[in-house]
């Protein structure tokens, strides 16, 4: 039986009660057919319906377990700032054990190094000089008689051929001249590293050169007096400990940190800057002033070729000077700018 329901509304409540019944609400009452009658399309079953029930299910085999996580610590030297600060990176690697196969598989065959092309080396150039200094702009010039190579007339090396790399020379000896002495001298410090490296480089096919540990003794004896003395003996013990199966390129680096580390002047970029804000070029000594642009730059820790810097070039350089660089066509790299530079002069 249906029952109509009532509301009052009191003081902090609403009130609902049942009230007077309400029979005709079943004279609407419908029935509700019953269906028992199947069509033809529900008896017949759809062939893909029973091939798909009929194939056994395929379970996916769990995935091959993980190794696990090692830290892998990898060295850099990063010689974009005047400390030439190490980058400690750790190198998280998660391999599966197919992933380790392959990979030892792949590291014994390494694939052979091709020579740089002529054009390579130029491009090469032109990255390092701009970050370093000001480069030629240009490819360097051909011998004359033909264009030939030296002492032959032979054909030029063209910008997509390579070249054949000269064979290291057997039994060669020490070249050059040794470093010079560093005493503790912080203002001495970068210009000490860049000479060893150069010697260094220059002597790298001389037996026990390329050895790690031989070379941070090496330099360890351009390094005398006594500011520098307990630093040296340290380092030395240090070497001392170190086995053969240790001799690796990270020592070099290690070396390379520490060595900026304690000697690097903490206050030789704000000193540049000075400097740089005061350097003028006095006319007509054009190729003192972009040496020494060049080197302020670096010493700052501003990047040589920005727009901040060839503005700064410019700036420095005397009136008629400047409007010789800046007339057209307008030099946009910093090479540009110090070709149109000396020619002006």
């Amino acid at each position: 039986m249906w029952h109509t329901l009532k509301y009052t509304s009191g003081l902090n409540e609403k009130l609902v009660y049942v009230s007077e019944p309400i029979p005709e609400v079943h004279d609407y009452d419908v029935k509700v057919p019953s269906c028992t009658q199947q069509s033809e399309s529900e008896t017949e079953q759809d062939s893909l319906d029973i091939a798909i029930r009929n194939t056994p299910a395929i379970i996916k085999e769990p995935l091959t377990p993980t190794t696990p996580v090692t830290q892998t610590p990898f060295f850099a030297i990063s010689k974009s700032n005047l400390s030439q600060s190490i980058i400690g990176t750790n190198m998280t690697t998660t391999q599966t054990t197919t992933q380790i196969a392959t990979q030892a598989a792949s590291a014994a065959a390494v694939a052979p190094q091709h020579p740089l092309t002529e054009a390579e080396l130029e491009e090469l150039l032109n990255i390092a000089m701009g970050e370093r200094g000001g480069g030629t702009g240009g490819p360097p010039p051909r011998p004359p008689g033909g264009g030939g190579l030296p002492g032959g007339g032979g054909p030029v090396v063209g910008g997509g051929v390579a070249a054949q790399p000269v064979a290291a020379a057997a039994n060669v000896k020490a070249m050059g001249k040794d470093p010079p002495l560093f005493k503790g001298e912080r203002s001495q410090a970068d210009t000490f590293m860049n000479e060893v490296e150069k010697y260094l480089m220059l002597n790298y096919d001389v037996a026990g050169f390329n050895s790690p540990k031989k070379k941070v003794v090496l330099v360890l004896t351009f390094m005398q007096g006594p500011e520098v003395e307990e630093w040296t003996r340290g380092m030395l013990q240090w070497i001392q400990q170190i086995n053969d199966q240790s001799n690796t390129d990270n020592i070099w680096c290690i070396f390379q940190h520490c060595f900026y580390n304690r000697f690097t002047d903490t206050q030789a970029d704000s000193t540049a800057r000075k400097e740089l804000v005061q350097l003028k070029m006095r006319f007509p000594d054009i190729d003192s002033y972009i040496a020494t642009f060049e080197q302020t730059v670096r010493k700052a820790l501003y990047r040589l070729g920005s727009h901040e810097m060839n503005q700064q070039f410019i700036s420095r350089l005397p009136r008629d000077v400047a409007e010789d660089v800046m007339r057209y066509p307008t030099p946009i790299t910093y090479q540009e700018h110090t070709k149109k530079a000396l020619a002006s002069v």
